[in-house]
């Protein structure tokens, strides 16, 4: 669901989350090598909002209304709306390419 920061979820309700969903964030080191943030998902809130029903991950820093990479169970990483990739390797390509293109370089 598409919001800008200002505005303020319409969380209806709170589903505690399975073990094994996370929150990634990928960074480029110096050294070229990648480096994954992961944060636990502990609940869903559920949103709604114009007839539909979203989710929004909560971690132990609260909720993350920012549209980052879902790790499953399964191994399968999705962007909420956005795109997927099938295994925690093809998204870290995938992110390694983007920065190093943001960076004016060349990936390996």
């Amino acid at each position: 669901m598409n919001r800008t920061h200002y505005q303020e979820p319409n969380i209806k309700q709170y589903i505690e989350a399975q073990t094994g969903y996370f929150l990634l964030k990928a960074y480029l080191e110096e050294d070229g090598k990648m480096h994954v943030h992961k944060r636990c998902i502990i609940a869903w809130g559920l949103e709604e909002s114009q007839g539909c029903t979203s989710t929004i991950p909560v971690t132990l820093e609260g909720m993350v209304l920012d549209n980052l990479p879902v790790l499953l169970p399964c191994g399968f990483i999705e962007v909420p709306h956005d795109c997927d990739w099938d295994n925690l390797d093809e998204w870290l390509a995938f992110e390694k390419r983007k920065a190093m293109e943001t960076q004016g370089r060349n990936a390996k």
